[in-house]
C-alpha cells in the first residue's frame, strides 16, 4: 500500500523542485545578477532537497513496480504538474505542447491499464 502512496510523492517533489529551480532562475535573471547568486537563494536549496527526495522514492518504485509501469506514470505526472505551473506563469502554450500532455497523459493510461 506504501508504494501507491509514494507515486504521487515522486511526482510531487520531482515537479516541485523543477518550479522552484525556474522561479529561482527568475529572480535573478529579472535583478541582472550573475547565476553565482543563485547561492544566496533559499529556493534553490530546497530544489535540491526536493531532488534528493524524487530521486530516493524513485529509486524504491523502480524497485517495487515495472520500469514500463512506473517510469512513463512519473514523467507524465511531472509534466502534467510542470504545464499546470507553466499556464500559471503565463508561458506560451501551444498546441504541440498540449497534444504532447496528453499523449503523456494518455500512453501512462494505457501501461496501467495493461498491468491489471
Amino acid at each position: 500500500m506504501i508504494k501507491f502512496v509514494l507515486i504521487p510523492l515522486a511526482i510531487f517533489s520531482a515537479a516541485g523542485a523543477q518550479v522552484l529551480m525556474k522561479y529561482a532562475t527568475n529572480l535573478v535573471m529579472l535583478e541582472n545578477q550573475s547565476l553565482f547568486s543563485l547561492i544566496k537563494i533559499w529556493q534553490i536549496y530546497a530544489s535540491v532537497g526536493l531532488y534528493v527526495i524524487a530521486f530516493l522514492v524513485t529509486i524504491y518504485l523502480f524497485s517495487v513496480f515495472e520500469l514500463s509501469f512506473i517510469s512513463p506514470l512519473l514523467v507524465g505526472g511531472v509534466m502534467l504538474l510542470i504545464f499546470i505551473a507553466g499556464v500559471y506563469w503565463g508561458e506560451t502554450i501551444t498546441v504541440a505542447r498540449i497534444l504532447g500532455g496528453i499523449l503523456l497523459v494518455l500512453g501512462s493510461s494505457l501501461l496501467a491499464y495493461s498491468n491489471t
